[in-house]
Order: C-alpha cells, then structure tokens, then sequence
C-alpha cells in the first residue's frame, strides 16, 4: 500500500513556476535535487518567448513595389503579376480557392440541371380536356 501511495501524485504547492504543478511523492527528492537546473531551463525558455521582437513593416508611402498574399512575393505591375504562371499556379493550390471553385461547380451544376428539367417540362405537349358541349 504504501508503494502504491507514493506514486500517486499531489499538488504541488511551492509556487515555483520551474516545478510542474503535481509530483509524485516518489519523484519529489529527485525534483528537489535538480531545482536549478530546471529554474535555469525555465528562465531561458521565458527569456525565449518574451525576447521574441515581431518587427512591423508599415506600408511606405510612394512605394513602387507592391505584396501579392497568394505568392507571397513582391510585384512591380498589378496586371502582368496576376497573369503570371506563378501567381495562377499558387492561385489554383489555395486550400480556400480549391473549396470555392468546387462549391461553384455544384452550383452551377445545379443550375444546369433546373434549366434542362425546365426546358423538358415546356417542349412536354399539354393535354386538352375534352368537354362535350351542350
């Protein structure tokens, strides 16, 4: 029973954010030993995560290159960029593009076969009641 007590894991309550949040009793000497070195690892990786500059580029004005999003390159000329094979082919790959152009093939599909159930339905001849005259 006692084995069984000491893998089971408690909380862990020394407010150190190096320390997981639950030891087993039984890792808690060997998690105690090895403090520092895991406070070190720990204020690395935060160095590491707020250390992280994001640089901005704002847009200049007068600016004579523009950013495509599909190709994710630059461009001088907006026409002669969108009908360039690379811009069609990384056009084409999109993910979003793939849905869209499948969704509007439905609908189109779909469209077609109304107007053909349609035209069907017009060319039918309709048949006349015969009524007698008094």
């Amino acid at each position: 029973m006692k084995c069984m007590m000491e893998t089971i894991p408690i909380f862990n309550n020394d407010r150190n954010p190096a320390q997981p949040g639950f030891i087993p009793l039984i890792d808690q000497p060997l998690h105690l030993q090895h403090n520092d070195q895991y406070q070190n690892q720990y204020q690395k990786k935060y160095q590491e995560l707020t250390s992280k500059n994001k640089v901005l580029h704002f847009p200049k004005p007068k600016s004579q290159s523009k950013y495509c999003n599909v190709c994710k390159q630059h461009y001088e000329d907006y026409l002669d960029h969108i009908k360039s094979k690379i811009h069609k082919t990384q056009f084409t790959k999109n993910h979003y593009i793939k849905k869209i152009m499948s969704q509007a093939k439905e609908v189109k599909e779909k469209v077609v076969q109304t107007i053909e159930q349609q035209e069907s339905t017009e060319l039918q001849p309709k048949k006349i009641k015969k009524t007698k005259l008094c």
